[in-house]
């Protein structure tokens, strides 16, 4: 079930927890923490990685460019500091440089493959971190009327791939996630 906020403190000082945060999975009575560590544990129990070890690679490698992202995205979608705050032209202005760089080489990757997705010809958990991605980024309905435009600019089959993925492979996902995105 999904950890309300009334049972974080208690779930924390069970000692459940490893490193005493979350996210966690609890599966047959085990509980699996780290984002990272969970996903990859899910992609190899539902054959979500890959068929082979190059496959594998490019999929960890979509996955690992978020590393890239995270913290210019962050500083300019959830400030914290005031430096942040008061730099907040030039870290959007750096953000859009990284994003349209990202968006290329997700564009390539897909256009290059050899099958219907990212990576091959099998749905991988590099289709759904590009996919949840594309949304939170470019088709939240806060941000859709600025970011949007650079998706449609520099990686336009991406962005009709996403399209039909969110509604094929990850329609409830999607309907239930992110209602304002359709």
């Amino acid at each position: 079930h999904v950890v309300e906020q009334n049972e974080v403190a208690d779930l924390k000082s069970s000692g459940k927890l490893e490193f005493g945060q979350l996210p966690a999975l609890e599966c047959n009575g085990k509980f699996y923490v780290q984002t990272f560590a969970i996903e990859t544990f899910l992609s190899k129990k539902f054959k979500l990685l890959g068929s082979t070890p190059e496959e594998e690679y490019e999929i960890l490698n979509l996955i690992a460019s978020r590393e890239d992202i995270f913290t210019p995205a962050r500083m300019v979608f959830f400030p914290m500091t005031d430096d942040e705050k008061n730099n907040l032209d030039k870290n959007k202005s750096d953000l859009i440089e990284k994003l349209v760089q990202l968006l290329k080489v997700y564009e390539r990757k897909l256009t290059s493959g050899k099958g219907n997705y990212l990576v091959g010809d099998k749905f991988s958990l590099g289709d759904i971190y590009v996919t949840v991605f594309i949304h939170v980024v470019f088709f939240n309905a806060s941000r859709k009327d600025e970011f949007g435009p650079i998706l449609t600019q520099n990686a336009p089959k991406l962005e009709e791939y996403v399209k039909r993925i969110s509604q094929n492979e990850l329609v409830e996902f999607f309907k239930s996630f992110f209602e304002e995105s359709f």
